[in-house]
């Protein structure tokens, strides 16, 4: 840990905001980085619980993946580079 790191440009602040409709559910991943931090790219696991139907269609910045729901569960693993935005939907129907 760096003392004053946000003061010195030394953070990242990671953003996630869903938009749920009757159509489809939207993650956006952002981030915000301080001037002198030096960001690297991330492996995430997006967990959704609580799916009671198989999406018709899952995207990665408009790329398509097949990934099912188990359980209830769906999870879809992301690589992410903090300096540019992600979006993954799932279409319902």
């Amino acid at each position: 840990m760096t003392a004053n790191a946000f003061e010195k440009g030394n953070y990242e602040i990671l953003e996630f905001e869903a938009e749920f409709s009757k159509r489809y559910l939207e993650i956006d991943f952002e981030a915000e980085l301080g001037e002198n931090w030096n960001s690297s790219e991330k492996e995430i696991t997006l967990i959704i619980h609580n799916m009671n139907w198989n999406p018709k269609k899952i995207k990665v910045n408009g790329k398509r993946k097949r990934i099912s729901s188990v359980e209830n569960t769906l999870t879809i693993p992301v690589q992410w580079n903090p300096k540019k935005e992600l979006k993954v939907k799932i279409t319902l129907q």
